[in-house]
């Protein structure tokens, strides 16, 4: 058992805000970990604690919060819903659904590396779907990736992680808690403009990019780019145009090949300008019907 586990494990037992046990604990990152939980009344969710050092960062704070605002301005079944935040013990939580099935990273490695066309694309329909009710609401992601896709075992889907989402502000600017050159996202699934740091550049066909380089990686098995390293990739995202997905999938469809394509183009003006645009067109090559 590691040292990181160990510290989180002795908070199971324990109960948070005077109403939920910790019953077990699911996973850990650098930033916080998440519990299952019950209450009382035996109902469960889960609590995701940011880690008590980071607490005294109110900037921090405010990302971590991020879930529980996207929560209320976003309406749709791949949200996951927050109930509640709040502070116990000098940490802050959130009390959320609790997920029980596999990341799309999970199933895709389980399934040898890259899944079927038929299995992708109901999961790129309600992934899209969601997305484009994500941006209505003026919120940019800005991590997508097969680890923030969860599919529960009843087959939904859900949208996970907005600690580093850019969210619009009511007096023409937008509230996001980075600053110039600072480069957020993960490089494998960044878009150049990302992956250059321009925050200014970033919108909505950011995240078109970063759907686009997640089909690529489930379809094909591959990043987009090459590289030993996340730097090298990163490198790569900032200065290179995407290698076409046909290039390492050639009996994938050539009609989806394209639309992955599209979304993966350097200048973001000849993207997908919206994500509905890209859903309707992945839907119509793959000939599915658009819900």
């Amino acid at each position: 058992m590691t040292q990181g586990r160990t510290k989180h494990d002795e908070r199971v037992g324990s109960i948070i805000g005077g109403t939920w046990r910790l019953e077990r604990l699911l996973g850990w990152g650098s930033t916080s970990a998440v519990y299952e939980a019950t209450d009382r009344s035996g109902a469960r969710r889960a609590i995701k604690i940011l880690n008590a050092a980071l607490c005294a960062n109110e900037t921090v704070v405010q990302r971590f919060l991020r879930e529980a605002y996207v929560s209320s301005a976003v309406r749709h079944r791949s949200i996951v819903h927050v109930y509640a935040d709040g502070k116990s013990d000098g940490s802050v939580y959130l009390v959320l659904d609790l997920l029980e099935g596999e990341t799309l990273e999970e199933r895709r490695l389980r399934a040898g590396g890259k899944l079927s066309l038929e299995e992708v694309v109901p999961i790129a329909n309600e992934l899209m779907h969601a997305l484009a009710a994500v941006h209505e609401a003026g919120i940019v992601h800005r991590d997508l990736k097969p680890q923030n896709v969860f599919l529960t075992r009843s087959d939904e889907l859900k949208l996970l992680d907005f600690g580093t989402a850019r969210i619009e502000g009511t007096e023409g600017g937008s509230r996001t808690l980075s600053v110039e050159g600072l480069v957020i996202g993960s490089p494998s699934f960044m878009s150049p403009e990302q992956a250059r740091g321009e925050r200014g550049s970033i919108d909505a066909r950011s995240d078109v990019w970063s759907v686009g380089a997640t089909l690529f990686t489930v379809l094909s098995g591959e990043y987009v780019h090459l590289g030993r390293d996340a730097h090298q990739r990163l490198l790569a995202a900032a200065t290179r145009p995407a290698r076409s997905v046909a290039s390492v999938a050639p009996r994938l469809d050539g009609g989806v090949a394209a639309v992955v394509d599209r979304a993966l183009a350097f200048d973001r003006k000849e993207r997908w300008q919206d994500m509905e645009a890209m859903r309707v067109a992945f839907a119509a090559s793959s000939g599915r019907r658009v819900d």
